[in-house]
């Protein structure tokens, strides 16, 4: 009876330590990130897999090492380009340049931030992102009660307009560990797996593995999809050339928002109620499927 107690006492313990673990830079981490590209009648969709391990020097300061791989191969193919670190809760970023050198040092993170603070990241582009905390609570997307951030980001092209990101204490954010500032059109990212160890804590809602790479272009005219505007605040319109056809909204959660079978070839769709944020619409009609993504400022 005691050995029963004590080995479920230590399987407990292990799932705590794996899941609530508050670290955010732990080798032991790793974080699967799906890219959706969506331009004209263009839509690809390709993942790629981020870990920290091993540490340098530069400029004095010691970083630690972020490692990216972009093929299914779990042994090969890992790249560093780029170093982290965490002083106290805040996380600051450098990436190589292509030529020689660094780039300036920017913030990924604040998790000591309050309600209303606000400071300057950049996106992978390396286009400026404010970024203003709306609100802190616990949520439970990973299993457990984790502290999480709700900013607001506001960049150059959507004015005073502010797209909402979410921060997970020890996670990183909805787009993963590097991407908390990004927003760019035709363009989005979002966490698609997150591992401890051995153990997969997180996937997302509507895919079975980590690694995802499709692509689909398709160059007739006649298969052309209009969508605008695009950034929207308000609605958005579709134009297109089926009779029928069924229109999926999700969010770059894999949340559905919207979902209706249309009989016109071109629509007029209500997002006021959206949140801001990027999404992907989904034509689905008689023999195939088309996708854009669209950002509701």
């Amino acid at each position: 009876m005691r050995r029963l107690l004590f080995l479920s006492g230590l399987i407990l313990m292990t799932k705590m330590a794996i899941s609530q673990n508050s670290e955010l830079l732990d080798s032991l981490k790793t974080w699967s990130v799906i890219q959706y590209n969506a331009y004209m009648s263009y839509f690809s969709e390709h993942s790629h897999k981020i870990r920290i391990e091993g540490d340098t020097l530069i400029d004095s300061i010691r970083y630690q090492k972020v490692w990216i791989n972009e093929t299914e191969d779990d042994n090969l193919h890992w790249r560093c380009k780029s170093f982290i670190r965490d002083e106290n809760g805040k996380i600051f970023y450098k990436k190589k340049r292509d030529n020689d050198g660094f780039y300036d040092e920017y913030i990924l993170y604040d998790f000591n931030a309050e309600v209303g603070d606000t400071f300057t990241t950049l996106t992978s582009m390396l286009t400026r992102t404010r970024v203003k905390i709306d609100s802190i609570f616990y949520s439970n997307i990973f299993g457990d009660s984790i502290k999480t951030w709700k900013v607001l980001l506001f960049t150059d092209y959507t004015g005073t307009q502010g797209a909402e990101s979410y921060w997970y204490e020890g996670i990183g954010s909805e787009k993963g560990l590097l991407y908390t500032g990004e927003i760019i059109l035709h363009s989005g990212k979002a966490l698609l797996c997150y591992n401890y160890g051995d153990s997969l804590i997180y996937r997302r809602k509507g895919y079975k593995d980590c690694y995802v790479s499709v692509g689909t272009n398709e160059m007739n005219p006649t298969n052309t999809i209009d969508l605008y505007p695009n950034p929207a605040s308000s609605s958005i319109t579709l134009q297109v050339p089926y009779r029928s056809f069924i229109v999926k909204i999700t969010s770059i959660t894999g949340q559905d928002v919207y979902k209706n079978l249309m009989t016109e070839n071109q629509k007029t769709i209500d997002i006021s109620t959206f949140n801001k944020g990027v999404y992907i619409v989904t034509i689905i009609y008689g023999n195939g499927i088309n996708s854009k993504l669209m950002t509701k400022i």
